[in-house]
């Protein structure tokens, strides 16, 4: 199988939308689930769904807006064990016709923090509702996971570094 085959895609041409927009509800099946989580890097996924807005704005832009959930399976950073974890990430993209993009945002550019992010290019006049929620629940993602109740045990064996100013004190008065 490919890349693009593992992936999960749910392709809609941008072409039909009406002007209020159409949504877009998704679901997986378990070979989705399977492919979503190895994409993702997760143990597993459990549920994935999505509803999407994709709605023609202005300048021959579109809207895309929603929110994706999911339950998945994380590694805890602390133990290692496989936790469970429910996630709720909003959707907010605006996609264009890659030749209406302007010839800076064609390219990556650096921007600052305070500029819109430019629009998304469209592929082959559509919008990949799925590749979409995947990359918001992506975002979404706690990168250090870690299970409820796990933390870092220090072992009684381990002396404290000495203070660096304490021995600097304890060498004035002589006691070092």
């Amino acid at each position: 199988m490919t890349d693009a085959q593992t992936r999960y895609s749910r392709r809609v041409g941008v072409q039909k939308l009406p002007k209020t927009g159409q949504m877009q509800r998704l679901g997986a099946t378990d070979h989705d689930l399977a492919a979503i989580a190895a994409q993702l890097a997760l143990p597993r996924i459990e549920a994935f769904s999505a509803e999407i807005l994709l709605k023609p704005i202005s300048g021959g832009r579109y809207e895309a807006s929603g929110v994706v959930r999911a339950r998945v399976w994380q590694s805890c950073v602390v133990s290692l064990e496989d936790f469970p974890a429910d996630v709720e990430a909003p959707i907010d993209a605006v996609f264009a016709d890659p030749e209406r993009l302007p010839a800076a945002t064609r390219k990556e550019v650096e921007r600052s923090l305070d500029e819109e992010e430019p629009p998304e290019p469209l592929e082959d006049g559509a919008i990949d509702a799925g590749a979409l929620a995947v990359e918001f629940l992506a975002l979404a993602l706690d990168p250090f996971p870690r299970k409820p109740g796990a933390a870092l045990e220090a072992s009684g064996d381990e002396q404290p570094p000495d203070n660096p100013f304490a021995v600097l004190s304890a060498l004035k008065s002589g006691k070092a």
